[in-house]
């Protein structure tokens, strides 16, 4: 378990932000924060991770990207299929030739 300081663990520090600790662990860390830098400037700098991420918006689709990629994959399927068909075609022709010399 890693540490920030000879106290304090960053999974701890990382419950305390997620709110996954009991009250008596939360008021021990926050007493602890009062005498470690270490410990309040790392909770700090995960603090404001946390915001970015939960601040963050998801980029915008542009105008026709959707349309774009299903026209692709209809074109692959097709091509898959052509090409599946076209093999079942050729293995029958050369069992034709073989079996019935034609």
């Amino acid at each position: 378990m890693a540490k920030i300081c000879k106290e304090i663990s960053v999974d701890e520090i990382t419950d305390y932000i997620g709110g996954r600790l009991s009250r008596r662990e939360v008021l021990r860390i926050q007493e602890h924060f009062l005498s470690c830098w270490e410990c309040r400037n790392e909770t700090n700098i995960l603090l404001a991770i946390q915001y970015d991420i939960d601040s963050s918006e998801d980029p915008p689709i542009p105008e026709g990207a959707i349309e774009r990629i299903m026209e692709d994959l209809r074109i692959r399927e097709e091509a898959k299929s052509k090409k599946e068909t076209e093999s079942f075609c050729a293995r029958f022709r050369n069992f034709l030739k073989k079996h019935f010399l034609f």
